[in-house]
């Protein structure tokens, strides 16, 4: 089973009879579901079951911890994602999986493994530009989970005339 939608077909055809149980648990992924990378264990099958693969949080990883969760993930056709990357890990990154976005400002590492059309609509927004790292990284976050995002910074709380002035976006 390759990804979420195949996963519900299953079930849909277990719900209508046209499949039993053990022909579910047939197509369900079995012992390669999962990567034992030493410092970490890897759910390869968690986009099938949720719709979104496993993110990995740089924030206290070694550069090549998250180099090589990240070149795992990539290797199983995951999306990956990396939040709060830290700064000595951005190079290897690079150099690993040179067609991944990185976001300076996120701190943030983007690769998807396939292009899909986005759903649904998100709007980050944030009262000053002291905000802006933690709202670009919600924003690279709610992209990689399949949604149109858009940010708009600094609107403040300081005049209702900033929040009045983005008013038909909200």
């Amino acid at each position: 089973m390759s990804d979420r939608r195949d996963f519900l077909e299953v079930l849909e055809r277990f719900r209508t009879g046209q499949i039993d149980a053990e022909a579910v648990l047939a197509q369900l992924p079995s012992g390669g579901s999962t990567a034992d990378l030493g410092y970490a264990r890897l759910d390869l099958a968690r986009k099938a079951r949720c719709g979104f693969p496993e993110v990995i949080l740089g924030q206290g990883k070694t550069p090549e911890w998250i180099v090589g969760t990240a070149t795992r993930l990539a290797a199983a056709g995951q999306d990956c994602l990396v939040t709060r990357l830290p700064a000595e890990a951005e190079g290897p990154l690079r150099a690993a999986l040179p067609a991944g976005e990185i976001d300076l400002v996120a701190r943030t590492f983007w690769l998807p493994a396939n292009a899909k059309a986005p759903v649904g609509n998100v709007l980050v927004l944030t009262a000053g530009t002291g905000d802006i790292p933690v709202a670009r990284e919600a924003l690279v976050t709610a992209r990689a989970l399949g949604a149109n995002a858009e940010l708009i910074a600094n609107v403040g709380v300081a005049g209702l005339h900033r929040v009045l002035s983005v008013l038909p976006k909200l």
